[in-house]
């Protein structure tokens, strides 16, 4: 995976973390402004909904996937600036030049050091044995669905949540319901533990509308972008391949650039 990802606090104004925290800021105040707020907090429920939820999606979809999952999530929530993007434009340009300049024998000294551009890295790898580029296209072709491979599954974890946690509150629903009829004849206990009793649907429509499902589509356009990081990769690595001028490669670049990224200043940052 490419390691022009943010690590700065002003990449968060571009992810989807300010959407979730916006969400919870105006679900805490409509809360707060309840007459109890008290009333909409249950332990138990709580307890049900989240580790029920836990549970039977890693039951679901096995452990490893939730790893995956945590691997990919702060892609999802801090996605790359236009200068990350710029940046990895730059190094894929300088070194399509340096490879014009000096061979394709010149990058094999530094080939370890591009472990932050794995297709990249495989691409010149498969040059270096003597490959063409034909067959280095397929054999690209094939490490990008790999890696793409590992966002698709994260989404169906998230996408696994996002069904079972509302299933689950209803469930719980149920079971509230079951224990409000078992007290028929204290009137004063119906209305408490009907109150109860809904709780562990409104936990879960929260859970799985306003947390899971978004967090999925998030790492939908996560896997877009990172799509385009490693298109970039491979078609470098064609380029070199193919002995192409570095302009050429530019001019390719810029089609495959994000619409929100100026070609002109990414390309820019080729010249410096």
């Amino acid at each position: 995976m490419s390691a022009h990802w943010p690590r700065t606090v002003r990449a968060l104004a571009l992810g989807s973390l300010p959407g979730l925290l916006a969400t919870a800021v105006v679900l805490a105040f409509t809360l707060a402004a309840a007459e109890r707020p008290s009333l909409f907090f249950d332990r138990i429920s709580i307890l049900f909904v989240v580790g029920g939820t836990l549970t039977v999606t890693a039951a679901a979809v096995g452990v490893d996937e939730i790893r995956v999952l945590a691997k990919l999530l702060p892609r999802a929530l801090l996605p790359p600036s236009a200068s990350d993007t710029a940046g990895l434009v730059a190094e894929l340009v300088r070194i399509a030049r340096m490879t014009r300049r000096e061979g394709l024998l010149s990058v094999e000294p530094t080939l370890a050091s591009l472990a932050h551009l794995p297709v990249l890295q495989r691409g010149l790898s498969l040059l270096l044995e003597g490959r063409d580029p034909g067959a280095v296209g397929r054999l690209l072709d094939q490490e990008v669905d790999r890696h793409l491979e590992l966002f698709r599954r994260a989404e169906t974890v998230l996408r696994q949540a996002a069904e079972v946690a509302p299933a689950l509150g209803l469930l719980g629903t149920l079971v509230g319901l079951v224990r409000m009829l078992s007290v028929l004849e204290t009137p004063e206990q119906i209305g408490p533990g009907m109150a109860v009793a809904l709780l562990t649907t409104f936990y879960g429509a929260i859970l799985g509308h306003l947390l899971f499902a978004p967090l999925a589509e998030s790492l939908v356009r996560a896997r877009e972008r990172e799509e385009r990081l490693l298109r970039l990769q491979a078609e470098t690595a064609l380029s070199i391949g193919r002995r192409e001028h570095p302009q050429l490669l530019a001019g390719a670049v810029a089609t495959l650039l994000p619409l929100e990224t100026d070609p002109e200043a990414a390309l820019g940052a080729t010249e410096s």
